[in-house]
C-alpha cells in the first residue's frame, strides 16, 4: 500500500516461522528494479521501498522467504 503509489510503497506480511527474507520490485519485463533484504524475521513485518525514481507503470512486488514466496502486483504513478 498505497496502491497506486509515487513514492514510497509500503509491504507488509506476516511471516508464522522466522525466515531469511528477501523483497524485490519487478518491472513488466521481469527485470529485478529494487532490492531489500530483510534478513531472518518472523511475525507481522512491514517493509517500506522508495520507488520514487522509478517510472510510471505495473511491477511485480516479490516476497522471497526460505518457505516460498508470495508476488502481488502494484501500479506505480507519477
Amino acid at each position: 500500500y498505497p496502491n497506486p503509489a509515487t513514492d514510497d510503497l509500503n509491504i507488509a506480511f506476516t511471516l508464522q516461522n522466522e525466515s531469511t527474507t528477501t523483497i524485490e520490485l519487478l518491472n513488466n519485463l521481469g527485470q529485478v528494479v529494487a532490492t531489500q533484504v530483510l534478513g531472518s524475521v518472523s511475525g507481522e513485518q512491514t517493509a517500506q521501498m522508495n520507488v520514487s525514481s522509478l517510472e510510471s507503470g505495473m511491477y511485480i512486488v516479490k516476497v522471497k522467504t526460505e518457505n516460498g514466496e508470495t508476488t502481488r502486483r502494484v501500479s506505480i504513478v507519477k
